[in-house]
């Protein structure tokens, strides 16, 4: 090959190469101006809604703000009860099933680009919420909720839609690895998730083994400050310093009971362990953290009358007011009555 035939080649390399960056910089202005709209979630219209009609406290939350008891005189959520012992205060609740500290700070960031601005959000610290069977579980990822809360505002979420099409919004873990993630206990293996949620034949349907290992898997985990939920509260509680609202954080009662009761001692240490590392760290960003983790007995407990009976942290009516009373009484809420 000629010298001359060499040089043509890499001309035509390097015209290819500066087309590229051209064709992408109109792609991306084409899709800035016919991107479609993008609806908003119903929890971002909630927010919204809220403040519009000039609300003190937003109440964050999972199922266990709302879940109540079949036995229950009233199916009042925890919300609606501290509204009632704060009659001085607009209460609103954004429960979300099964969500997570990364939910929290994306409605955070969602109401500083709204420029929404409440006076104190509640923030229930939910010690399973750090776990395998939390952080893992695809159905909990939320990806595209939390793209749509962050960056609703900016020219991003004209690509919400191309980047569905490429799957972007697909959780991280697969239900596969999920599901055969193994449980390990003490250098044990008490088998994988999918033994105990998914697969009715699997040698752990003896009752009490299978809620003793669910009892492990939920709250025995190994808790240090790099778990990514632990990371994305402390990033949660920066947003809410920069934003100047004021956070109340409190750990959801847990069956301390029966956990202890099947575990023994080494179930009551992990629980004091990992509710100390968060008080602790917490109180190093200045926060304030009500530790509800074990005062309740089992009895104020609704997961055993599930058909399931997959150990949770929901609650009957008592619970439920135990909760909101202990928030009026034992932290700044109490300016609110």
């Amino acid at each position: 090959m000629s010298h001359l035939s060499i040089s043509n080649s890499k001309m035509m390399t390097l015209k290819f190469l500066i087309k590229i960056p051209t064709f992408l910089l109109i792609i991306f202005c084409l899709q800035i101006f016919i991107g479609q709209p993008v609806p908003l979630p119903v929890d971002l219209h909630t927010i919204k809604e809220s403040i519009e009609h000039g609300s003190d406290v937003i109440f964050f939350g999972d199922s266990t703000l709302t879940y109540s008891s079949v036995n229950d005189q009233s199916s009042m959520s925890t919300p609606e009860i501290l509204w009632r012992l704060l009659p001085k205060a607009h209460v609103w609740a954004v429960p979300h099933p099964s969500t997570n500290m990364d939910v929290y700070d994306a409605f955070i960031e969602f109401m500083a680009h709204e420029k929404l601005h409440p006076k104190c959000v509640i923030i229930p610290i939910n010690l399973r919420s750090f776990s395998l069977v939390w952080t893992l579980n695809p159905y909990m990822q939320l990806r595209d909720e939390k793209f749509i809360s962050k960056f609703e505002n900016t020219v991003w979420i004209k690509f919400y839609h191309p980047l569905g099409v490429f799957k972007f919004f697909e959780p991280l873990v697969s239900q596969y690895s999920y599901e055969h993630t193994k449980i390990l206990y003490k250098k044990q293996n008490l088998g994988r998730i999918k033994d105990l949620y998914f697969d009715p034949l699997s040698s752990t349907n003896d009752r009490e083994k299978r809620t003793k290992a669910q009892f492990i898997l939920d709250y025995m985990y190994p808790l240090t400050v790099q778990n990514h939920t632990f990371q994305m509260m402390l990033k949660l509680v920066q947003h809410l310093k920069n934003s100047g609202i004021e956070p109340v954080f409190y750990i959801t009662p847990i069956d301390i009971q029966t956990g202890s009761e099947l575990i023994g001692d080494d179930f009551v240490k992990a629980i004091t362990d990992h509710t100390q590392l968060i008080k602790s760290v917490m109180a190093d960003h200045s926060i304030n953290v009500l530790d509800l983790s074990t005062t309740l007995p089992a009895q104020y407990f609704i997961w055993k009358e599930a058909s399931d009976q997959n150990p949770n942290e929901h609650l009957n009516i008592s619970g439920r007011y135990f909760i909101a009373k202990s928030l009026v009484e034992m932290t700044s809420l109490k300016n609110y009555q």
